[in-house]
């Protein structure tokens, strides 16, 4: 039983072997038809194919557009999310507990139902990318990192993680910087 197991796997492996080793492999070794030995010889291997792939896709540019995103979004929504979540949970104010009920009910929203929403909102925002004041004319956010990163600056679950957080500390360090002269918010 192991041994058919093992056989199993290994035949069921060696596609997987043999695009790896052919995709290291010069251009005349990929050309040729059947199947060689010489393929797994070390010294035969190139990582020119990889080289010439990553340019031409230009690989450069995605992993730019990757980090500016992700550190963006990453900054912004921590510290939108952290602000909110301080207010809800620590701050008492008419309607509160109403406010944080319509933050949450924004996470039973599937982001395929906001995304063309979303979209459109991009494309339409007055006074940007040549836009008059009615958002027509011009092209609004679309294709710049604004309007990639804004829509996913404020983060409802966040929002609900920060206020947790924050609610359980709300009389511990209340009172301490209140008793020094300073209120809630100068702590």
């Amino acid at each position: 039983l192991v041994i058919g197991i093992t056989l199993g796997l290994l035949i069921a492996a060696l596609p997987f072997l043999w695009m790896a080793v052919s995709s290291l492999g010069t251009a005349g070794m990929v050309i040729r038809i059947g199947f060689t030995w010489d393929m797994f010889n070390p010294f035969n291997w190139s990582l020119e194919p990889y080289v010439i792939a990553w340019k031409m896709a230009g690989i450069s540019r995605y992993i730019q557009t990757t980090t500016i995103y992700a550190v963006a979004v990453t900054v912004l929504a921590t510290t939108t999310s952290s602000l909110a979540g301080y207010v809800f949970g620590r701050l008492r104010f008419p309607a509160r507990d109403f406010l944080f009920g319509l933050v949450l009910a924004t996470m039973m929203i599937p982001g395929s139902v906001t995304f063309l929403p979303l979209f459109i909102l991009m494309l339409r925002l007055p006074l940007l990318g040549g836009n008059d004041i009615m958002g027509l004319g011009g092209h609004g956010l679309y294709n710049s990192y604004a309007g990639l990163i804004l829509p996913n600056v404020v983060s409802a679950g966040s929002i609900f993680l920060f206020r947790q957080f924050d609610r359980p500390l709300k009389k511990q360090k209340c009172i301490l910087p209140s008793s020094k002269g300073h209120s809630c918010l100068g702590f």
